[in-house]
C-alpha cells in the first residue's frame, strides 16, 4: 500500500508540475457573433507545440441593448468560438466548456464609457496544458511503476489489473514509447502462465457522459475498442493464442481522474 500511495504521489507530481494555463482574448464588433479565423493564428501556434488538458470558454457583452439580448448575443458568441475548436480535429478529446455571462455593466469611471464597452465585447479561451518535456518524463515514471508491478503469476479469476504505462498518441491507436516495456512484459508473462486467459480493455481520455472516441486515423468512433485491439495484435503477432485473448473498448465510461495520458490506457480482466 505505501508503495501504492508513493506512485500515485510521483504521477500527481509530474502532472502538476508541467501543467501551465494561458488565456487568449478575442474582441468582438458591436452586435456581432462571429470574426475573421485569422484572430486565432496565435492559439493555434501554442496547440501544435503541447498537448491541452482543458479548455474554458467566457464570453460577454457590453451593456447596449436589453439583458435578454445580451445573453443571447453572448452565448452566440460562445458558440462560435466552441464550433471553431471542435472543427479541428485536434480538439476532438479534449474537455471544452463555456460561460455566457451576458452583459457586463460600466464601473471604471477612469476609462472612457466607449473603451469599457469595446474590452467587455469578448470572449476568453483559457487553455490549461502541458509541455512535451513533462509529458515525456511522466511517461518514464508509469514506465517504472507498472513494468516492474506486473504478474500473472498468482491472478484469480475476475481480478482486473490496470496497466496505465500501455498509453497512446492521442486520437489513435498508436503506441508511445513508454508502453512497450510494459508490452514486452505481459508478453513474458502470459508465456510463463500459458493456463491464464484475459479480456483486454481499451479506454479512451478526454470524453463527457461516457463517449468513445473519435480514431483519427480511420475517422470512426470506435477508439476504444481499436486500442484493445491494438494490444491483441501484439499478443497474437508474438505467439500468444487468440483463444487466450479477447478485447472490448469501454469507451470514456471509466475515467482515472488523474489525467489525460492515464486515461489513455489499457486493463486487463483474468478470465
Amino acid at each position: 500500500m505505501k508503495g501504492f500511495i508513493t506512485t500515485c504521489i510521483l504521477l500527481l507530481a509530474a502532472y502538476t508540475f508541467g501543467q501551465q494555463s494561458t488565456v487568449f482574448t478575442f474582441y468582438f464588433e458591436t452586435n456581432q457573433a462571429t470574426f475573421s479565423e485569422k484572430k486565432f493564428i496565435e492559439l493555434e501556434k501554442l496547440i501544435d507545440t503541447v498537448e491541452v488538458l482543458a479548455v474554458n470558454i467566457l464570453t460577454s457583452c457590453d451593456d447596449v441593448g436589453s439583458e435578454e439580448s445580451n445573453l443571447v448575443l453572448s452565448q452566440r458568441r460562445a458558440d462560435f468560438l466552441m464550433s471553431y475548436l471542435r472543427k479541428n480535429k485536434k480538439w476532438t478529446y479534449i474537455n471544452i466548456q463555456s460561460k455566457a455571462l451576458g452583459e457586463i455593466a460600466l464601473k471604471d469611471t477612469t476609462i472612457s464609457i466607449q473603451n469599457q464597452r469595446t474590452k467587455n465585447r469578448k470572449g476568453e479561451v483559457r487553455l490549461t496544458y502541458r509541455l512535451i518535456e513533462s509529458i515525456e518524463k511522466e511517461e518514464i515514471v508509469a514506465v517504472q511503476v507498472n513494468e516492474s508491478a506486473l504478474s500473472l503469476t498468482n491472478v484469480v479469476k475476475g481480478e482486473k489489473i490496470r496497466l496505465e504505462a500501455i498509453q497512446f498518441v492521442g486520437g489513435k491507436d498508436e503506441f508511445l514509447s513508454s508502453a512497450y516495456p510494459v508490452l514486452n512484459e505481459m508478453l513474458n508473462q502470459l508465456k510463463s502462465n500459458p493456463n491464464v486467459k484475459i479480456e483486454i480493455q481499451g479506454h479512451v481520455c478526454c470524453m463527457t457522459n461516457g463517449e468513445e472516441g473519435e480514431n483519427l486515423v480511420t475517422g470512426r468512433r470506435t477508439l476504444s475498442e481499436d486500442r484493445a485491439r491494438a494490444v491483441y495484435n501484439y499478443l497474437i503477432h508474438y505467439g500468444i493464442s487468440k483463444d487466450r485473448l479477447s478485447y472490448v473498448g469501454l469507451k470514456g465510461q471509466f475515467q482515472t481522474g488523474v489525467n489525460n495520458l492515464a486515461d489513455r490506457r489499457v486493463e486487463i480482466l483474468i478470465k
